[in-house]
């Protein structure tokens, strides 16, 4: 689950998959730019991402968030979004650097544990999560987001004004 306390954050590279977006080395050679330009535009570009990154959970955490003070007013069974509160929690702790077992993800939900399960079953379906086993005890799965999982919050929190 998602702690109060401030903790390193990982973020993975969006990489331009062959789509011309993007300059090699040997193009940055080739105009005399030479290899500390290279160097500088390539931290620049990671800093960018970082940044970006940190306003994507800043945008997570915010959701939770307000998921959480409309359960103070009103039933948590109007909403019914266990699914929506598992993947955000995901992607928060991942960017953290912190493993996610299928019970701590469970009570994330903030729906009975019966149905944080299906659900964790119907977001296994759709290629969104998957489940492995540890090595120290076979009876804990881990769970963490897909690379398609990753794709489908970036998109959805980026539209949400969180960069």
């Amino acid at each position: 689950m998602v702690g109060a306390q401030q903790s390193r954050i990982f973020f993975r590279p969006q990489h331009s998959a062959g789509n011309g977006n993007h300059e090699s080395s040997l193009d940055y050679a080739s105009d005399g730019r030479g290899t500390a330009a290279l160097r500088r535009d390539v931290a620049m570009s990671a800093h960018d991402e970082y940044r970006d990154t940190l306003l994507l959970i800043e945008s997570a955490e915010q959701e939770l968030k307000r998921r959480r003070l409309r359960m103070r007013f009103l039933p948590a069974e109007l909403f019914g979004e266990g699914a929506w509160a598992m993947l955000l929690d995901l992607f928060i702790c991942e960017h953290r650097g912190k493993l996610v077992s299928t019970t701590s993800l469970c009570l994330a939900s903030d729906v009975p544990p019966t149905t944080a399960l299906r659900w964790l079953d119907v977001l296994e379906c759709k290629g969104l999560i998957r489940r492995t086993g540890t090595v120290k005890d076979r009876r804990v799965k881990h769970v963490s987001l897909t690379q398609e999982g990753h794709v489908a919050l970036r998109a959805i929190l980026t539209s949400f004004g969180g960069r």
